[in-house]
């Protein structure tokens, strides 16, 4: 299992949460490809918060401000650790949990497909 870092008293709220961020964002993507909108800017800024993120999950000692900044932008790679399923559920399996992240792409095609 992961390391469980302390978050807010009732973590289902940053689950549910996450998951209205991704309906509004992907009504914001419907919203631009049906008024013709180029999204190749959006795509570079989303791409260089994806890369900040993974700065964030690396063993560098970062200053506080500088590590809940990058941890806020782990949003960007779908990341479920955001929700510190650790924290819910301690004994969480590694396979349980390396399942629901490689099936989200799936999960998102079933439901906004």
């Amino acid at each position: 299992a992961g390391e469980c870092i302390p978050r807010p008293d009732n973590p289902l709220l940053i689950v549910i949460g996450f998951l209205t961020a991704i309906v509004a964002m992907c009504y914001a993507a419907w919203w631009m490809n049906k008024h013709k909108l180029n999204v190749g800017v959006l795509s570079i800024g989303i791409d260089y918060f994806q890369v900040l993120a993974i700065f964030a999950r690396s063993k560098v000692t970062w200053p506080p401000g500088i590590k809940e900044f990058l941890r806020l932008l782990s949003f960007f790679n779908l990341n479920i650790d955001i929700a510190a399923p650790e924290c819910m559920v301690p004994d969480l399996d590694f396979r349980f949990k390396w399942f629901a992240q490689q099936s989200m792409p799936l999960a998102a095609m079933v439901i906004f497909g």
